[in-house]
């Protein structure tokens, strides 16, 4: 959109390209938060000690990103994000927090499911990465906090490069994906996934 463009829709009282898509990533971000909050109300936030659980889950989204990475059209880019699309993937997101599930490989299978090209399936993903990635060391220093610790200039530093590390990974991979397909992804996954089974009936 010109620049023009912007400032039209600004005096309109409407949303920018830029804005609508803040707007949706937002909204997106609502359903890992409501996710996380029944989760910890429920006491089913040690579900990662579940070795069964963890193996199934990296073996079922392996496949489904394979899936999702060969059938379909894929011609939508980031200007073609609506609310619909963006909840979603967002709903996608959610399942994230159950161990096993990767939260930037289940966003980006939701997007190619969806007909968004690779490259702008891994920056959607990125995009709704950073909101994701703040609530969760929000609720982690929160913990911290309700467990008798003090909100010292060290905690806050370690929230602070978590945070940074947190988006440099995923910022890295999403660069990485622009370039590849997700087959090594998809292969990781079922070996990894197979090791554990192998480990837990074996």
């Amino acid at each position: 959109m010109a620049p023009h463009s912007r400032r039209t829709c600004l005096a309109q009282g409407q949303l920018t390209d830029d804005g609508r898509l803040a707007l949706y990533i937002v909204l997106a971000t609502i359903p890992v938060v409501v996710f996380g909050f029944v989760l910890k109300k429920f006491g089913y936030t040690d579900l990662d000690r579940n070795v069964a659980i963890v193996a199934w889950n990296t073996i079922l989204y392996g496949i489904l990103m394979m899936i999702a990475d060969m059938v379909g059209k894929r011609e939508r880019t980031i200007a073609d994000v609506t609310l619909g699309s963006a909840l979603v993937i967002g709903v996608d997101q959610a399942l994230a927090l159950i161990p096993g599930t990767s939260r930037s490989g289940v966003t980006m299978t939701a997007a190619r499911f969806l007909g968004f090209t690779r490259p702008y399936s891994a920056r959607f993903s990125f995009l709704l990465g950073i909101p994701a990635t703040a609530g969760a060391i929000v609720f982690t220093v929160g913990d911290a906090m309700a467990g008798g610790q003090k909100l010292t200039m060290d905690v806050l530093l370690c929230a602070a490069l978590t945070f940074v590390a947190g988006i440099l990974a995923i910022a890295f991979l999403m660069n990485l994906l622009r370039r590849i397909s997700f087959l090594p992804f998809v292969l990781y996954r079922m070996v990894l996934g197979g090791f554990l089974l192998v480990m837990l009936y074996g």
